[in-house]
């Protein structure tokens, strides 16, 4: 936004085993729950915790981290859960 807060959005992967092309998407852990791990470099400097498929990065979080808000940031995002636990995370400059 105009203040260099940084909100973060993604689309939840499925961990069911579904047809090929099919719009079906069902979230097969108890509860939803994601980890945002936020890089300087290959360091992480922050990870936030969200049961949403969105995070919020704030400017004064982003200079307490050491990072310069406005400048790209690089984040990997985990879906925490009972079945694969922290999962394979999906990178994002951002």
């Amino acid at each position: 936004d105009a203040s260099d807060n940084l909100t973060m959005e993604w689309t939840r992967a499925t961990r069911a085993i579904v047809r090929p092309g099919s719009t079906i998407n069902p979230l097969v852990e108890p509860e939803e729950a994601y980890e945002v791990d936020v890089l300087d470099g290959a360091t992480i400097v922050r990870t936030i915790q969200t049961s949403t498929t969105s995070a919020y990065y704030t400017a004064a979080q982003q200079t307490a981290d050491g990072l310069t808000p406005g400048d790209p940031v690089d984040v990997v995002v985990y879906q925490i859960g009972d079945l694969v636990a922290r999962g394979r995370g999906a990178e994002a400059t951002l």
